[in-house]
């Protein structure tokens, strides 16, 4: 979870407590690992894709919205671009 509270800059008890949660209502499943006990891997549960998706439809929506007044070739580059730069950061990403 270090890797996570260092991407967001938060702190690890912050993450913690939010990783918590998300298991709690399950979105998120944690699983510790075999070879390091202090190291955990956190996988989307079914729940938690749903809502994952549900939240960028919602976000790409707003984008649409915002971009409205530009031209749709310029609207089709910016997307581009932004998944472009989600997938350098992410490579995993949904």
């Amino acid at each position: 979870m270090g890797e996570i509270s260092e991407r967001l800059m938060v702190s690890d008890g912050n993450i913690t407590n939010v990783v918590k949660v998300l298991e709690e209502e399950g979105y998120i499943r944690k699983k510790e690992s075999i070879d390091d006990g202090r190291t955990v891997t956190l996988n989307l549960t079914a729940k938690g894709k749903k809502i994952l998706k549900k939240a960028n439809e919602g976000l790409n929506d707003a984008l649409y919205e915002l971009m409205g007044d530009l031209k749709e070739t310029d609207s089709k580059k910016i997307l581009k671009a932004l998944s472009e730069l989600k997938q350098i950061i992410d490579p995993n990403s949904i």
